[in-house]
């Protein structure tokens, strides 16, 4: 009997228990579930931020189409500015042939040392003296066949005249101490930069009138500058000489050579935007 009564205590201590762990108080049940739920609730408060982003980026994009899409007008434009050539380029040389090389070239630089001489005392310096081309090539004669017969030598520089008054007498000068070729003289500017910007102010300001002109026409008005591109030109003036024959010193004269007026121009494109 007291095995059997101590037996039936037992039973009923694990009954008891069994039914209290079964039967959870509803607080302890609700923090059990808790750290499950927080991170889906997490998530679903975030999805109506992502949906109020949208329209904000939307709005963006339509706001750049509408800054491309924008009325415009395009002008294009010169102006010319006259001005008096200060500097002056041409070209002068000296040709020898001769049946040996060495004969040529040293014919050649005789001639060439006293123009180079004469140019510097016609007012040139070192500087203003550039040799342009030293050749040496021999010459053939192809009545029976090639077959050199000399030499000929070109030995040319490039000359730089400041004081274009004294031009013609420069080249008189090279030609007198036994230059034999030359070439066209060039007037042109050494400083073509405040030239060029007058121009430059003439073309938008006649840019601006044109498109004014098409504003009234047209009946819109013009609110700015969009853009503007540029362009360049200038129109040097030429003087074809060519080394005359001697002179009696008496009758002698500087050959007559003028520069005359060269053209600066400015082009310009400009695009207006209208309303």
């Amino acid at each position: 009997m007291k095995y059997r009564g101590f037996i039936l205590i037992v039973v009923v201590i694990l009954m008891a228990a069994l039914v209290a762990g079964c039967t959870l108080p509803a607080s302890a049940q609700k923090s059990a579930v808790t750290p499950t739920a927080e991170p889906s609730e997490k998530v679903e408060a975030a999805q109506p931020a992502a949906a109020s982003a949208a329209p904000a980026s939307e709005k963006v994009v339509v706001q750049l189409e509408q800054a491309q899409d924008k009325n415009s007008v395009s002008v294009n434009a010169t102006g010319k500015v006259k001005v008096t050539p200060d500097v002056a380029y041409t070209t002068v040389g000296v040709v020898t042939q001769r049946k040996k090389m060495q004969d040529a070239q040293a014919a050649n630089r005789e001639l060439m040392n006293a123009v180079v001489k004469a140019l510097k005392a016609a007012g040139l310096t070192d500087d203003d003296i550039r040799t342009v081309n030293y050749s040496v090539y021999p010459v053939y004669d192809y009545t029976d066949g090639p077959k050199i017969t000399g030499f000929e030598v070109n030995n040319s520089v490039e000359l730089t005249i400041r004081d274009i008054e004294k031009v013609g007498a420069v080249l008189d000068a090279a030609a007198a101490a036994g230059a034999n070729t030359s070439y066209s003289v060039r007037f042109d500017l050494l400083d073509k930069d405040p030239a060029y910007n007058k121009a430059l102010t003439a073309a938008m300001q006649a840019a601006r009138a044109k498109a004014d002109t098409l504003s009234a026409a047209g009946k819109f008005t013009i609110k700015g500058v969009m853009s503007v591109s540029e362009g360049y030109s200038s129109t040097p003036v030429y003087y074809d000489y060519r080394p005359a024959a001697a002179m009696d010193e008496a009758a002698k004269e500087p050959t007559y050579i003028n520069a005359g007026d060269m053209d600066i121009t400015a082009s310009v494109s400009v695009v207006f935007e209208i309303q």
